[in-house]
């Protein structure tokens, strides 16, 4: 073999395929949040607020699709994710596949909640009228 990968080059890979686009979501979500006018006392919690959850919603989502897609492979092709495989190995990828699925899904809905609410959501600062 030209060159093996070794478990901490496959976790840096991993990393960065995760890392990168939840940085850039992240940094748009801040910007969106920054745009946001002050409230009376100077604040912008429920801009920040709604930018925090929509990160971790979208973070919740790529690791979750990344590892439902390793679950369907092992699911397609169990002989070349473990030395063994065999029905056990695509019985957890199935399972692997589909819990990681409804995750997304969860994830992805608390995204479109606060996505939507983010310019109806009154600020929690501000003086009672």
């Amino acid at each position: 073999m030209i060159w093996e990968v070794t478990m901490d080059q496959s976790a840096t890979v991993s990393a960065l395929l995760l890392g990168i686009p939840a940085a850039t979501v992240g940094a748009i979500l801040i910007l969106v949040a920054a745009r946001r006018d002050e409230d009376a006392n100077g604040r912008r919690t429920p801009a920040r607020y709604v930018a925090i959850v929509c990160f971790l919603a979208v973070v919740v989502v790529l690791v979750a699709a990344a590892f439902g897609a390793y679950g369907v492979f092992r699911a397609i092709a169990p002989g070349v994710t473990s030395g063994t495989g065999g029905d056990v190995e695509r019985q957890q990828g199935i399972a692997e596949a589909i819990s990681l699925a409804f995750l997304g899904a969860g994830a992805s809905c608390v995204f479109l909640l606060h996505w939507r609410d983010r310019e109806k959501r009154p600020s929690v600062d501000a003086p009672a009228a």
